[in-house]
């Protein structure tokens, strides 16, 4: 317990300053998971500040702490068709007892991006902050103002707080990236900058996934109602819709939600989203049904985050070129020996900038742990091991396209 401690707590340092970690996603939930599991056997031995008590956290960055309205909880994950379907009859036999009959479900994308909050008073956008511990998040609203497609006003006088996740989209992450080994590492470094000019030069943006107090929701008595109002105001939201007949609609029955992820390669395309997916999130559709199930200290009863499939795998570094982007940057792009990750073969993955390599301690013929962001970029994790006859990887002083002399 105490050496899973040691690397949960580690992972999340490196996690929240945007560095390398020493573990993948993918295992940092299965190391949780099992500290949690051995927490439940031995709870004398259970620590009060374990990671597994933990909601977020953030460094300090100069900006300033606000509490929130209401707490920023977590959610719980399961890791299995098998455990998804004991949370469902669980939640239907909750329904059985209360005679509530079957209520909708809502399926949505679980974004890999900084969870963050917008609040609006009078109509006006007064307050954007992180997510932080929970209790208190950063300041961050002139960053938020400079992201487009966050609405600096809402026709509504009532005090509203709308919660999402800041992210950068995929579509323009690889052009614009300088020097971070994913997405989510760039949103945290632009989303705390001290200075709003320099975080508008970044392209961030803002999806919208709940609300925080569901009495003052626009009107909108539904989880699915509430993500439709977002939607026609022009924010970007994460819901799944079911498509019967040419009809969408929420999922009626946990029934329908089983068949979503047991065919999932048939109902979800993950190039449809515009930004890093690490997960999905099932909810009760219906607000005033919530109250059945409650809420822990760090979750809530009614929501469930599945994580099911490995999207990594271990390869070797066979050879660097590089390549000029869109942008004019020259970009050192991996070729590797080819590796199959979630039903594709993958023999090449960008290395970003020289930065990474060296952060990454990369070199050719090494041993690399490689992971396809949200299904869909291959991206190095991690170095794994040191390769017998390996090199050290050399920038060109010309452009491979012109010959011309490269500019730092």
């Amino acid at each position: 317990m105490k050496d899973l401690e040691k690397l949960l707590n580690r992972s999340n340092e490196k996690y929240r300053t945007g560095e390398p970690t020493p573990c993948s996603d993918t295992q940092f939930d299965r190391k949780l998971q099992e500290l949690k599991e051995l927490e439940e056997k031995h709870p004398d031995a259970a620590r009060a500040d374990s990671p597994t008590q933990r909601i977020g956290a953030e460094p300090p960055s100069g900006q300033s702490r606000v509490k929130h309205d209401v707490p920023m909880l977590s959610l719980e994950n399961v890791f299995s068709i098998e455990n998804l379907k004991k949370w469902l009859d669980a939640a239907d036999k909750v329904f059985a007892k209360n005679k509530i009959g079957k209520p909708n479900w809502t399926i949505e994308c679980k974004v890999d991006g900084v969870a963050g909050s917008l609040i609006y008073e009078k109509g006006i956008l007064i307050s954007a902050r992180t997510r932080g511990d929970g209790v208190y998040g950063y300041d961050v609203t002139e960053n938020a103002k400079t992201i487009p497609g966050i609405p600096q006003t809402w026709n509504s006088p009532e005090r509203i707080e709308i919660r999402g996740e800041f992210y950068m989209p995929n579509s323009v992450f690889t052009d614009w990236n300088e020097s971070y080994a994913n997405s989510r590492a760039a949103t945290a470094g632009a989303i705390r900058l001290l200075d709003p000019k320099e975080c508008a030069k970044r392209p961030l943006a803002f999806i919208a996934h709940s609300i925080a107090v569901p009495k003052t929701s626009l009107g909108c008595t539904a989880q699915s109602s509430f993500l439709e109002r977002m939607e026609q105001a022009g924010m970007t939201t994460p819901m799944i819709r079911m498509n019967v007949g040419g009809v969408e609609h929420v999922f009626h029955t946990s029934s329908e939600v089983l068949d979503f992820f047991e065919r999932i390669d048939e109902w979800f395309d993950p190039n449809d989203r515009d930004y890093a997916v690490d997960g999905f999130v099932v909810k009760l559709d219906d607000f005033s049904l919530r109250r059945y199930f409650g809420e822990t200290s760090k979750f809530p009863k009614w929501a469930i985050a599945p994580k099911f499939t490995k999207y990594e795998a271990e390869t070797t570094l066979l050879k660097v070129i590089f390549q000029i982007g869109k942008t004019g940057v020259c970009t050192p792009v991996g070729e590797l020996e080819p590796v199959e990750i979630d039903g594709t073969t993958v023999s090449r993955v960008s290395l970003h900038n020289m930065d990474v390599i060296e952060r990454l301690d990369i070199r050719i013929g090494d041993t690399l742990l490689i992971e396809k962001a949200g299904k869909i970029i291959p991206h190095v994790v991690k170095h794994i091991a040191r390769g017998k006859k390996s090199k050290k990887i050399t920038p060109p002083d010309h452009c491979p396209e012109c010959n011309a002399s490269l500019v730092t």
